[in-house]
């Protein structure tokens, strides 16, 4: 309740936004399951229990900051013992302990912690705790009831909730009538794609109304369950296993300070992570079902191609991810809409050292192209000259300022460790934009520029040179252009520009 009302006070929603956030907290506390729609009177109902809980809880008239204060200085207190913020993962541990069928997740939200209070089942792989969390009896306002996954350090917690509310907001609308969206996909290319792609995921598991759709909803659901859990799967063996730790955390600073093309890679990186030490991603798990089951590694690369599909959606944040993986995932499509395994599977080639010349393949040469990008922000923050108060200083003497505070709040810490780096050129970037403006700037023109090439390079890895140049470079053209030539169009909804 806290974080709600202080989402409220500053009108700051985050990503997810007002809507999303609301929808998501009065789901909770009403006990409204994700087939059911929220009516009028619920929704009355969820503001008027807001108000009453802000007000009983000494809630309302508190400003922002003693809001924020609270948040970053939240406790649990269980029995006797009080757990602060930076102990919350024993309560986790204890209930893990005494076999109890819940489990609390937590996480990072800016800079206090949010929590998701679970039933549970559990599996393993390979090195990492999977936990399917079934009934959510307590969630944080800022976990939206579309964010499917968690991953955070070895344990990975996929959401039931989250496969549910897809299932029946994307897949069983599929069968109803609204004339909105049918006008939308009439009169707009990727609003017809997108229902074109769901038409084709459908007609793949033999699909074609209501019913069909009840009757084989846990394999649906399965599928859904399984790609998603190999994408999180991607993030750990990305993280833990394939790039190296320095790169990585570069990258995550450089994304903090909004610089969205490395957001979109880690996702893609995640999606298209090779077998390494039993981690893999999505497509390397589809290549190994079609082996087996082309049919099924079919139906679930459709699947997944309607998820990374943001276009007909507002999440405008997510669209370079789609420009990125949607021109990747054209590579594979034939022009008879099956799906082209083999090159999938040498793309995911991966080998150490890692070549760099023509031999590399498809996930080699993006891994070069994230290393060489993310070791030049770590040279300009190396290169950089900080002034303080008139006094220049080099990189070496605030180095060792900010490494000598660490070692006296932790003498154990290790600082070639992601965990470390991550949160250090995340402050280093702050540095160079108070201490080296400059640097900052020329930081600040190199990864702006950098999307745009990246974007191009990813066009050229997709359709080759010639085609690319045809389209102009522009990536989002051929995209749209790309999917009607294989005949991936809505044949429920004719498309018509004019209207």
């Amino acid at each position: 309740m806290t974080q709600f009302k202080l989402f409220e006070q500053t009108d700051n929603w985050g990503d997810n936004g007002e809507q999303h956030v609301k929808i998501s907290l009065c789901r909770c506390l009403l006990k409204i399951g994700p087939e059911e729609p929220i009516s009028y009177e619920q929704a009355t109902e969820f503001l008027d229990k807001i108000k009453k809980d802000c007000d009983e809880h000494g809630l309302t008239g508190k400003t922002n900051d003693s809001l924020l204060h609270s948040l970053k200085h939240y406790t649990f207190q269980i029995f006797k013992t009080t757990y602060a913020n930076n102990k919350i993962d024993t309560i986790a541990e204890l209930l893990k302990f005494i076999e109890s069928k819940f489990t609390l997740v937590t996480n990072f939200y800016n800079e206090y912690r949010v929590y998701i209070l679970a039933t549970y089942s559990h599996k393993t792989i390979g090195s990492y705790s999977v936990y399917h969390l079934k009934n959510e009896v307590l969630r944080s306002p800022s976990y939206p009831m579309a964010n499917a996954a968690l991953y955070r350090l070895h344990n990975i917690h996929v959401r039931e909730i989250s496969f549910k509310t897809i299932l029946n907001q994307k897949w069983y609308a599929m069968f109803e009538d609204d004339s909105y969206l049918s006008h939308k996909i009439s009169t707009d290319d990727f609003w017809n794609i997108s229902h074109g792609i769901k038409e084709l995921t459908l007609a793949k598991y033999e699909i074609d109304s209501k019913d069909a759709l009840m009757e084989k909803e846990s394999v649906f659901l399965n599928d859904m369950y399984e790609t998603i859990t190999y994408h999180e799967i991607g993030h750990a063996g990305i993280v833990k296993e394939i790039f190296p730790d320095k790169n990585n955390a570069a990258g995550v600073a450089a994304q903090k300070f909004g610089f969205d093309i490395y957001e979109a890679l880690f996702e893609v990186f995640a999606d298209f992570t090779p077998f390494c030490n039993n981690l893999f991603g999505p497509f390397y798990n589809m290549v190994a079902i079609s082996k087996k089951d082309k049919m099924r590694a079919e139906r679930m690369f459709y699947m997944y191609l309607s998820d990374v599909w943001f276009y007909d959606t507002d999440d405008i944040f997510m669209y370079t991810y789609s420009d990125i993986v949607c021109m990747l995932m054209l590579r594979y499509i034939k022009a008879d809409r099956s799906i082209r395994f083999n090159q999938m599977e040498k793309d995911l080639t991966f080998r150490s050292p890692t070549p760099t010349d023509k031999s590399a393949s498809l996930f080699e040469k993006l891994y070069h192209l994230f290393n060489t990008d993310t070791q030049t922000i770590i040279e300009l923050i190396e290169n950089a000259t900080y002034t303080v108060k008139d006094t220049p200083y080099n990189y070496a003497f605030f180095r060792s300022v900010y490494i000598n505070n660490a070692k006296q709040k932790n003498p154990n810490i290790e600082i070639d460790t992601y965990n470390f780096l991550t949160p250090y050129y995340t402050n280093f970037i702050s540095y160079l934009k108070h201490y080296s403006p400059e640097t900052f700037k020329k930081l600040d023109r190199y990864l702006n520029n950098k999307k745009a090439i990246v974007l191009k390079k990813i066009l050229i890895l997709s359709a080759g040179k010639k085609v690319a140049e045809s389209f102009h470079y522009d990536h989002r053209n051929y995209i749209k252009e790309a999917f009607k030539k294989r005949g991936i169009i809505s044949k429920q909804h004719e498309l018509n520009l004019t209207k």
